[in-house]
């Protein structure tokens, strides 16, 4: 089976030799060079190149981008520190607020032919570098924008959440509005191109304990665009799955609502399982599509590798024997984590899926991390 069958099929939740295997968020130049042979001089030649030996060595099917780490010795891909906007007032944002622009104004501006065009080539040309690997890059601008804590810091903006609630949804509006267009454009990419319907979006909008902000804001201000975003993609058969970082359990009706068909980001030490979530369906009725399977905030950079085998027999016993299941992390893999356990997962998760027939009484229904001592 090839790795363009193996991912289609997966996606519609046909059988597969085994589970699909996806790649692109390793910060590690260390790892990367170690896993695809190169030298630490013949790596920074060309990072990007030497990055996908890496994940050729780890023979995944599909890359959701391709983080190049920034140094030899780099061990985070980003931050956001609140004393870094200081500077940021509540007046700043309201008057970003007061600046956004109209419905007519956005789609007058809007060049579909010009983005449809653009947004192929750089499809084909990546494609094209990727080999039998297949392009399924994050697009974090299909939906509006939640995560403007990024630009004015969480006080300012936090505070006009508190203060101005209604104006918000002007800026949500827009963005969403946005989003269609652009969503409209990809959505005849992908189709023109036979590309796997997957696309992979979303934004922060809890911490670990929940919503950051009440569900009934986001019912009242974000969710009606982030659905109005979204549909292009939905009408078309391309599934959007959500990235959500924290415990994203409480607004779970909500994400499917809008059209989620699937999810990524799990932190089950926030109590969002692989084996609760295998239990809901789309608004269409489908069982869910899951990027998980490599939890990056405990087994993965902690564990041993018996550990982290364990988490791949979890998520894939989860999802009966991988149905509609990827392989993934969680978030990005940081050089914490031992390079053996990287190996072991992507091995492990190729051999415990192919011709999986783990019987029922034996499989395992809780995530193992909290077991392993027990």
């Amino acid at each position: 089976m090839t790795k363009h069958e193996r991912i289609m099929r997966q996606a519609r939740f046909e059988d597969v030799d085994r589970i699909p295997l996806l790649g692109g968020w390793m910060n590690s130049a260390e790892h990367l060079q170690e896993l695809g042979g190169t030298t630490e001089d013949e790596f920074w030649s060309d990072g990007w190149a030497g990055g996908l030996r890496a994940y050729q060595a780890l023979d995944v099917d599909g890359m959701l981008g391709h983080i190049v780490p920034a140094s030899q010795t780099s061990v985070r891909q980003g931050r956001i520190l609140d004393d870094e906007h200081a500077h940021r007032t509540t007046e700043d944002v309201l008057a970003f607020i007061e600046a956004t622009l109209s419905d007519d104004q956005i789609i007058d501006a809007f060049d579909a032919d010009d983005y449809y065009d653009k947004e192929r080539a750089s499809m084909e040309a990546t494609q094209a570098r990727y080999g039998d690997i297949l392009h399924l890059p994050a697009r974090w601008n299909c939906m509006p924008s939640f995560g403007w804590y990024g630009t004015f810091g969480y006080r300012a903006f936090f505070e006009t959440v508190a203060l101005y609630p209604d104006a918000w949804e002007r800026v949500f509006r827009a963005s969403g509005v946005a989003a269609r267009l652009r969503n409209e454009c990809l959505a005849r990419v992908y189709n023109d191109m036979g590309h796997p319907p997957l696309i992979m979006c979303g934004d922060d909008i809890c911490d670990n304990r929940g919503p950051m902000v009440s569900p009934q804001f986001l019912e009242d201000n974000y969710w009606q665009w982030a659905k109005h975003a979204l549909e292009p993609l939905c009408d078309a058969g391309i599934k959007p799955i959500c990235h959500c970082d924290g415990n994203v359990m409480p607004l779970m009706e909500q994400i499917l609502d809008v059209g989620f068909a699937g999810m990524q980001g799990f932190q089950e030490e926030c109590g969002v399982h692989v084996s609760d979530l295998a239990k809901l369906r789309t608004r269409d009725g489908e069982p869910l599509v899951f990027f998980c399977g490599l939890v990056v905030t405990q087994t993965l950079p902690w564990g041993s590798v018996d550990d982290v085998r364990a988490d791949i027999e979890y998520a894939i016993d989860a999802t009966d024997g991988g149905r509609g299941l990827f392989l993934f992390p969680a978030n990005v893999i940081n050089p914490e984590v031992p390079i053996d356990n990287v190996r072991a997962a992507y091995s492990h998760a190729k051999e415990y899926s192919t011709d999986y027939d783990t019987p029922a009484n034996q499989r395992r229904t809780e995530w193992p991390w909290p077991l392993r001592d027990a």
